[in-house]
């Protein structure tokens, strides 16, 4: 399937799915509405976001190029509704942040920052399960989890496509 191009709010959005277009661009929009502030930031620091159609459920922020790479399985699952994926969007968005204001963008230091903004927004638009199921995430230490990296060869595979 071919590879699509939106843009959504000025955020580039790359999928081969039209419903990966609707759920992104209703988090947006839930983001909008539900806090401001965090709109304008994560429109600061995101600049694209790319779905690439594997199986295996990834995400992981591009930070030179203020991309959001993220598996179509994670856009897809029922279970990240576009209310916590907007949560989402702040999270990397303050790895981007990070990255180019050349402090720590790796490891405990860096998730904590990013994690703290994430629970603040679900705290705020008042989704609690969220809220405990990210809490315990972190407790797992989720940055720590070695099978994500085996992912990178097809993911590189894939972006080559997106970018020829």
């Amino acid at each position: 399937m071919k590879q699509k191009i939106r843009f959504i709010y000025g955020c580039r959005v790359v999928s081969e799915e039209e419903k990966d277009f609707s759920k992104i661009r209703r988090a947006f929009v839930f983001l909008r509405e539900k806090d401001s502030n965090s709109f304008k930031y994560v429109l600061k620091y995101l600049k694209s976001i790319v779905v690439l159609s594997i199986s295996k459920q990834f995400n992981e922020a591009i930070l030179e190029k203020k991309t959001w790479l993220v598996s179509s399985s994670v856009i897809s699952d029922k279970s990240y509704p576009y209310q916590y994926l907007a949560s989402v969007f702040i999270h990397e968005s303050c790895h981007i942040q990070q990255f180019l204001e050349k402090r720590f963008f790796v490891g405990r230091a860096s998730e904590a920052e990013a994690y703290n903004l994430q629970k603040k927004f679900l705290k705020k638009v008042g989704y609690m399960n969220a809220v405990n199921w990210l809490e315990e995430q972190f407790k797992n230490k989720w940055w720590n989890d070695k099978k994500r990296y085996y992912l990178h060869k097809e993911i590189e595979q894939k972006l080559k496509k997106i970018d020829s």
